[in-house]
C-alpha cells in the first residue's frame, strides 16, 4: 500500500486587505470517495469551522474550532499528498455562486468534493466574535457531556506483587519491578515506557515544571471527573456534530507533587476504557517527595542485578565480559561478504581498511531461535593512533540519524532505531579503539545488557 501523507500547506501569514469574505461551513459534499485519507481529511471539517476568503488573493484561511493551539492556518493544495503522485492532481479552489462559497476539492478523478459555506459576517471584527462563539460553544457540549458522566470511583491498584522504590532526582515513586524503562527526555522530562509495549509509546510522563499542571488540564481536553488529595482522574469528550451528540473518548490519571519551588506533575497514556487505569494507580499514588531507600533509575531501568553466567573473553589484545552463551568469531573477507560501520566520520569502520576488524557475536542459547528472537552484533576494532573520539561523539551522531536514545552512561548508549533496540559501547586501549554494537530482541532484553555492559571491557 502507497504510503499517503495528510497535510495542509504551511503558508507564512499574509496581510489581509480589501476582497475578504468570512463564511462559516455549512456542509461537507463528496461527489466521489474511494481514498481512505482522503475521507479522513474531509473529516476535519465541521459546521463549526469558519473560513475567510479573500477574492482577490485566491487565499482561503481556516478556522478550526477544534483545535485550540491552531486557530487559523492556509488552505491550501496540499490537503491530502500521495506519494509518487503529481502535485498537479491536487486542486483546491474556491467560488461565491449563488450567495454561498463553495471550495472544490479536488485530489484526483476518484476522489472530489465541496465545502458550502454560508455568509456570517461584513467585516473582520464580527466574523471573530462568529470564532469565539463558535468555539464557546463546542465547550458548551464537551462540558455537558462530562457533567452527564456517571459517577465512578478511582479504579484499584494493578496487582504488582514486586514493587522497586525508584528515584527520579528529587522525586520518588514505587513502579512495578522490571516493567518499565524511564527515559529522560531531551526537554527534562521523564517518559515511562511499558517494556512490553513494541512501538515505545509512554505509559505516562513525568514534567518537571513551576506549575501545578492539574490546574491546566483542561488547555489539554481532560476534565476533572474524580480527586483524591492531588491525584486526579480525567476525561475528555467529543461533539460529533454530523451526528450532534456527545460522548466521552477516554481517561487519563494525573498527579501533582511540590518540591520546593517546582512541581513533578504525572500524566499518563489516554484510554478508551476507565479500567485500563488501573495499572498507573499505584505508581502515581505512591509519589513522594522522600528518596530515603530509593534505588537510582539507572538500576531500576537495569531491570535488577544480571545474574547469568559470564565468561573472559579475548578478542585481539582486548578482554570482555560476556554471557557465557554468547559466540565471538572473527568475520571473513571474501568476495562479496564485507562489513562497513560509520559511527561518526571519523570512527568508521570497514573491511577495505587493513586496521580494522569485525568480532561477529550472536546468542547461541537457544539454537532454534530466528535470528530476530536473539541478541546479534559484533565487536569493531580499529587501530589509529592520531582519533581522539568519545561516547558522547557517537551519541551526537546517533541523535542527527533520527535514533532515539533511551539511556546512556560513561561509555555507552542504549537507543532505538528503526523499529530496533541498540546497546553501542567505545572503549580505547592505546591507539585501538573498539565499538560494541548489540541489537537485541526486546526492551527488557535490552535494557539488562546495557546494565551487564558497562562494565564489559576489561
Amino acid at each position: 500500500m502507497k504510503k499517503l501523507i495528510v497535510s495542509l500547506l504551511v503558508l507564512t501569514p499574509i496581510m489581509l486587505f480589501a476582497g475578504e469574505s468570512y463564511w462559516k461551513i455549512e456542509r461537507v459534499k463528496p461527489l466521489m470517495k474511494t481514498g481512505l485519507f482522503f475521507e479522513v481529511a474531509l473529516d476535519q471539517f465541521s459546521n463549526l469551522d469558519h473560513i475567510l476568503y479573500d477574492e482577490d488573493k485566491k487565499a482561503l484561511w481556516y478556522y478550526d474550532t477544534y483545535s485550540s493551539k491552531m486557530p487559523e492556518r492556509p488552505l491550501g493544495n496540499s490537503l491530502l499528498q500521495e506519494e509518487g503522485e503529481p502535485s498537479k492532481e491536487r486542486h483546491i479552489e474556491a467560488r461565491i455562486v449563488g450567495g454561498e462559497l463553495k471550495i472544490l476539492v479536488y485530489h484526483n478523478s476518484r476522489n472530489i468534493a465541496f465545502i458550502v459555506c454560508k455568509r456570517v459576517a461584513d467585516d473582520k471584527t464580527a466574523f471573530l466574535e462568529k470564532v469565539d462563539a463558535s468555539r464557546k460553544k463546542l465547550q458548551e457540549y464537551i462540558a455537558d457531556a462530562v457533567k452527564k458522566h456517571p459517577p465512578v470511583t478511582m479504579p484499584a491498584a494493578a496487582d504488582n506483587t514486586s514493587q522497586v522504590k525508584v528515584k527520579l532526582e528529587g522525586l520518588a515513586l514505587a513502579l512495578p519491578a522490571d516493567r518499565y524503562l524511564v527515559v529522560k527526555t531531551q526537554t527534562g522530562s521523564y517518559e515511562a515506557i511499558d517494556k512490553q509495549n513494541k512501538d515505545l509509546t509512554a505509559a505516562f510522563t513525568i514534567y518537571k515544571e513551576a506549575f501545578n499542571r492539574n490546574d491546566s488540564l483542561k488547555k489539554e481536553s481532560l476534565h476533572p471527573l474524580l480527586k483524591e488529595g492531588m491525584l486526579q482522574l480525567n476525561t475528555s469528550a467529543y461533539y460529533d456534530w454530523q451526528e450532534k451528540k456527545t460522548g466521552i473518548s477516554g481517561y487519563a490519571l494525573s498527579n501533582s507533587i511540590q518540591a520546593g519551588n517546582v512541581y513533578y506533575n504525572m500524566v499518563s497514556s489516554g484510554q478508551t476504557e476507565l479500567k485500563d487505569i488501573s495499572p498507573y494507580v499505584g505508581p502515581f499514588r505512591s509519589a513522594t517527595t522522600d528518596t530515603v531507600g530509593a534505588i537510582s533509575l539507572e538500576a531500576y531501568n537495569a531491570g535488577g542485578t544480571y545474574n547469568q553466567p559470564q565468561r573472559t573473553v579475548k578478542a585481539g589484545t582486548l578482554q570482555l565480559r560476556l554471557p557465557t552463551a554468547y559466540e565471538v568469531t572473527d568475520f571473513l573477507v571474501w568476495n562479496e561478504n564485507f562489513f562497513s560501520l560509520e559511527l561518526t566520520p571519523e570512527l568508521s569502520f570497514s573491511s577495505d581498511k587493513p586496521d580494522c576488524r569485525l568480532y561477529n557475536i550472536k546468542d547461541t542459547a537457544d539454537k532454534d531461535a530466528s535470528p530476530t528472537e536473539t541478541a546479534r552484533g559484533g565487536l569493531y576494532s580499529l587501530k589509529n593512533s592520531s582519533l581522539k573520539t568519545s561516547i558522547q561523539d557517537v551519541r551526537e551522531s546517533l541523535l542527527k540519524e533520527g535514533a532515539r536514545i533511551l539511556a546512556e552512561d560513561s561509555n555507552g548508549v542504549m537507543y532505538y532505531y528503526h523499529q530496533s533496540c541498540w546497546v553501542c559501547r567505545y572503549h580505547q586501549q592505546g591507539n585501538m579503539h573498539y565499538v560494541y554494537m548489540i541489537t537485541l530482541p526486546d526492551l527488557s532484553a535490552c535494557a539488562r545488557e546495557f546494565g551487564r555492559s558497562a562494565g564489559m571491557f576489561q
